[in-house]
């Protein structure tokens, strides 16, 4: 997962699928065996105010691991738990984005 915040101060939350090398400014997360990525993709998207407060100042902002180490996030402690909320928030997204391509298609006709 990677975390950067941009040039209009949004958190923006990503997982990348390929190896990627990031550069400064960019908070990289991998998560160990006990996590499910996708869920704590969602998670991080839940608490952006919380990790927005975290943003050092500078000539661009960027979340620092010491701060975000700190941060405390409730999660649940089975990962089978975490791959069943994840999956459930998948499908909605999924759901979300077909309809929003439908009424995008419908309005162009």
């Amino acid at each position: 997962l990677a975390l950067r915040k941009d040039v209009k101060g949004i958190i923006n939350c990503a997982i990348n699928k390929i190896p990627a090398t990031t550069k400064q400014g960019f908070l990289n997360i991998i998560c160990n065996k006990n996590h499910n990525n996708i869920f704590l993709l969602y998670a991080l998207k839940f608490h952006k105010k919380r990790i927005q407060r975290l943003v050092q100042t500078s000539t661009f902002g960027q979340i620092l691991k010491s701060h975000f180490e700190k941060m405390e996030m409730p999660y649940p402690k089975d990962i089978k738990e975490e791959e069943k909320i994840a999956d459930i928030l998948l499908r909605i997204e999924e759901l979300v984005q077909k309809q929003q391509n439908y009424y995008f298609h419908f309005l162009l006709i």
